[in-house]
């Protein structure tokens, strides 16, 4: 081999190495093989992110070239804000996930105070959708339509910056309707409590909260579905969950009792809530930067997860009828609604500030 041969081969050489340690080892083994993979849930040990994350650890290794082991590390703190940011900063080298929800969703809309992870930057290789239904009791609406003309109409949830109570505020605005709106609860548990309790009349509830509190109450016909949040299409549009088929989504209510198709900024800033916070309720998040291969990597066994009928019958339980997406589907979602979030933000924020208190 003469001189300028060896020139070439070193080269080749060169520009070839970087790539071994993400394509597999010298030996042909698979990037993943021998190592562990951390989902960070932003939440305490118990709640639906937690559970979503130790179920996605559970199933997702055997679909995953190299087997590797995935351990559930719980982070909460900040609004959900302290798991985030441990994520977004760690090295991009697909063996830390974020698992979100919807208050990293509502932080990285938002840039909420102390927020430094984006979901405009972060590839994502699965998410799943948990939409939520409001309930009233009878004796004060029988229908979305009664909104208008409704006495002692209560409505619990949140404090602002949570974008359920968000989403019910446009929508009253938009429509001109009155209501008590009560935004002090902590949390789904109390909230569904006080409205079981009748302190509040009219509530969001998510599949699980509403088996539990209102689903015999609306058998009975004590109580009754009012609308559904919805879920944002592929396409960007906003459309019913399948689990909550028999009632209407904000937008439908928005036309039905004004006359119109909504349409404006109030609009776009409600599909950007409902993109971040209710269809990619649960996002599989990975740093900024992470290489393509291993993105693809985790996307492709995401896919085969979610074809695999033993975690089709596990996942069932846990998300009811909504829909669960991976793979492109996973990272068109998030596109969308990345999309009227960059165009929303700064007047979610006004929105925020002025009816809420919300500090940025």
């Amino acid at each position: 081999m003469n001189k300028r041969q060896s020139i070439f081969v070193l080269l080749a050489l060169a520009v070839s190495f970087p790539f071994v340690g993400f394509q597999g080892t010298a030996h042909g083994a698979p990037y993943y093989e021998g190592k562990t993979i951390t989902f960070v849930a932003p939440h305490s040990a118990g709640g639906g992110t937690d559970i979503t994350a130790r179920l996605w650890a559970k199933f997702l290794p055997q679909f995953i070239p190299g087997k590797p082991t995935i351990v559930v590390r719980n982070m909460p703190g900040g609004g959900a804000s302290v798991g985030g940011n441990y994520v977004a900063n760690s090295r991009p080298d697909g063996l830390t996930v974020l698992i979100g929800s919807s208050n990293t969703g509502v932080g990285s809309l938002l840039q909420t105070k102390g927020v430094s992870y984006s979901y405009e930057e972060m590839p994502v290789f699965a998410l799943a959708s948990v939409a939520e239904v409001m309930v009233g009791w009878t004796d004060i609406t029988k229908s979305h339509k009664d909104f208008p003309t409704a006495k002692n109409l209560i409505f619990g949830m949140e404090p602002l910056p949570n974008p359920s109570a968000a989403t019910w505020l446009i929508l009253k605005d938009a429509v001109g309707f009155k209501s008590k709106d009560v935004l002090a609860f902590q949390g789904g548990a109390d909230r569904a409590l006080a409205w079981f309790q009748k302190e509040t009349n009219v509530t969001w509830l998510t599949s699980p909260q509403y088996s539990r509190s209102a689903k015999s109450e609306v058998e009975k016909g004590t109580a009754v579905k009012l609308m559904q949040s919805g879920l944002l299409s592929k396409k960007g549009e906003m459309v019913r969950s399948e689990y909550f088929s028999d009632v209407p989504t904000p937008g439908e209510v928005w036309k039905d009792l004004t006359g119109k198709a909504p349409s404006g900024i109030e609009w776009e800033a409600t599909l950007a809530l409902l993109g971040y916070a209710r269809t990619s309720n649960k996002p599989a998040l990975l740093p900024k930067g992470t290489p393509d291969n291993i993105l693809q990597i985790l996307r492709s066994a995401a896919v085969k997860m979610l074809a695999d009928p033993e975690y089709q019958e596990a996942a069932t339980k846990i998300f009811g009828g909504d829909p669960q997406y991976a793979g492109e589907d996973a990272r068109d979602i998030l596109n969308f609604a990345s999309s009227f979030a960059k165009k929303t933000r700064p007047w979610l924020r006004k929105f925020m500030e002025e009816r809420g208190g919300v500090k940025f």
